[in-house]
């Protein structure tokens, strides 16, 4: 698996791992801990900008290392072979990797094959933090979204879309430049679209800085602009 999968692997089994009663606290067996790490790291597809070599850069190893940390030294349970796992830690710990990875992977490909790496990861990681934080501020903290609704800062959203959108261009060029191939920026954009008339629609029934959606409506859109950013920016990993 390449490494957004493993990272999606690891995701899934703390959202379905066992909790420990009266704590945010979840049951993952040790054995599958180090081995899950492991084979991240070994996902990684990241290059040694001077030697050229396979290895973890930045704070993408800072990242790496503290996810181990949390995975696999974890308090264990007294005779059981599993640990006591801070879930809220490690979700925020993936979601960082997730953010700094496909920008340093590209800008390392870039570099690798004599194209324009620097000028490439400031665009890449704007938009990947800025999709991030448009996820977060809508539908709010993984380990509370249960509720059918989500109330947000609307004018902060659309503010995040707007980052996004004069942004696009960049990415495509820096992507389109290096000789990479991408189904350009058409698709994230038209997604982005659809998100901003949801909170436009909103906002005119209800004038205000706060909107309130249906958790089923845009939780949908915002899983699609993953995906196409994912189609946009790691088509070139």
């Amino acid at each position: 698996m390449g490494w957004r999968e493993e990272l999606d692997s690891i995701d899934e089994k703390l959202s379905r791992a066992p909790t420990v009663p009266l704590t945010d606290q979840v049951r993952v067996d040790k054995a599958y801990a180090r081995a899950a790490v492991d084979a991240l790291e070994a996902s990684l597809p990241i290059l040694n900008e001077e030697r050229g070599e396979p290895t973890v850069i930045g704070a993408i190893a800072t990242n790496l290392i503290e996810l181990r940390r949390a995975l696999t030294e974890a308090p264990q349970i007294p005779l059981t072979s599993q640990l006591r796992v801070d879930r809220e830690a490690a979700y925020d710990l993936i979601d960082r990797l997730r953010a700094g990875i496909a920008p340093a992977a590209v800008k390392a490909r870039f570099i690798a094959e004599g194209g324009p790496g620097e000028a490439a990861l400031e665009p890449l990681g704007k938009v990947v933090v800025d999709a991030a934080q448009l996820r977060d501020l809508i539908l709010g903290p993984r380990l509370m979204n249960f509720s059918r609704k989500v109330r947000f800062d609307a004018l902060e959203a659309n503010s995040l879309i707007g980052d996004l959108q004069s942004n696009l261009p960049d990415v495509e060029s820096a992507v389109r430049a290096a000789g990479l191939a991408t189904p350009g920026r058409a698709p994230v954009t038209e997604t982005l679209e659809r998100i901003s008339g949801a909170l436009r629609e909103r906002t005119e029934a209800a004038p205000g800085r706060y909107a309130e959606l249906r958790r089923r409506e845009v939780s949908p859109l915002l899983d699609q602009l993953d995906d196409d950013l994912y189609a946009l920016i790691h088509s070139a990993v």
